[in-house]
C-alpha cells in the first residue's frame, strides 16, 4: 500500500514543477491542478521551505515568485552511474513520462557537463541527440527560449510547420507552460494569431 510518506516526494516535485512551468496561476488553481486541499498545500510549502526551496504568491503580479532554489552538490557518483542516469532520462523521454520536465532535462545536462575531459563534449552531443531530438524531437535552444518566455511572462513570435505540406505560418503567442503528451513536448498559451488558447508541438517550431 502506498502511504503519504511515499507520495510526498512526488507531490513536492509536482508543486515545484507547477510553479516553475506555469507561475501565472492562483493558489486555488494550483491546488485544483494537483488535486490537494489548501491545508495540504501549505503543509507541503512549509516542508519545501525547510528543504531550502522558498516561494510566495505575489497578488499584485498574479503569479508565484521563487525566492530561493538552492544548489546542491552532486557527490559520490562514479562515471558509470552518471552515464546510467543520462540513459535513464532517455528512457523516460521515450516513455513520455509526465514527471520528466524541463527541470529534469536540465539536471541531466548538468550531469553530462560535469563529466571529465573529452567525454563531456561527446556526452552532451549524445544527450542532445538521443534525449531531445530522438526522445522529444526538438532543439535545446527552442525549449530553453520558450521556458524563459514562460518564466518572464514574455510574448514570442515564431514560424510553425503544421502537418503535411502546408506552408510555414508566423505565430504570436503568450506561452503559459510546457508539457508532455504522447511522447512529444508541447507549449500551450494564448495565441494572438488565432485569438484563443492553442498548443504547439516543439519539433514543428
Amino acid at each position: 500500500m502506498e502511504t503519504d510518506k511515499h507520495k510526498r516526494p512526488i507531490r513536492l516535485l509536482r508543486i515545484i514543477q507547477a510553479i516553475k512551468t506555469a507561475p501565472y496561476q492562483t493558489v486555488s488553481q494550483l491546488t485544483a491542478l494537483l488535486g490537494i486541499s489548501r491545508a495540504q498545500f501549505y503543509k507541503d510549502k512549509a516542508e519545501l521551505i525547510s528543504l531550502g526551496f522558498e516561494f510566495s504568491y505575489d497578488r499584485s503580479k498574479g503569479r508565484f515568485i521563487i525566492t530561493q532554489d538552492p544548489y546542491l552538490p552532486v557527490a559520490g557518483l562514479n562515471l558509470s552511474e552518471r552515464l546510467s542516469l543520462l540513459m535513464a532520462v532517455r528512457q523516460l523521454s521515450a516513455a513520455g513520462d509526465y514527471i520528466l520536465t524541463y527541470e529534469g532535462v536540465n539536471a541531466a545536462r548538468k550531469l553530462a557537463a560535469d563529466l571529465p575531459g573529452p567525454l563531456r563534449e561527446s556526452a552532451l552531443a549524445l544527450f542532445d541527440d538521443l534525449v531531445l531530438k530522438e526522445g522529444f524531437g526538438c532543439r535545446l535552444e527552442t525549449m530553453e527560449a520558450l521556458q524563459q518566455a514562460v518564466t518572464e511572462n514574455r510574448r514570442v513570435i515564431f514560424t510553425y510547420q503544421r502537418p503535411g505540406l502546408k506552408p510555414l505560418t508566423q505565430e504570436e503567442l503568450d506561452p503559459y507552460h510546457l508539457f508532455f503528451q504522447r511522447r512529444a513536448l508541447y507549449v500551450e498559451g494564448f495565441s494572438w494569431t488565432h485569438k484563443g488558447i492553442r498548443m504547439y508541438r516543439l519539433n514543428r517550431i
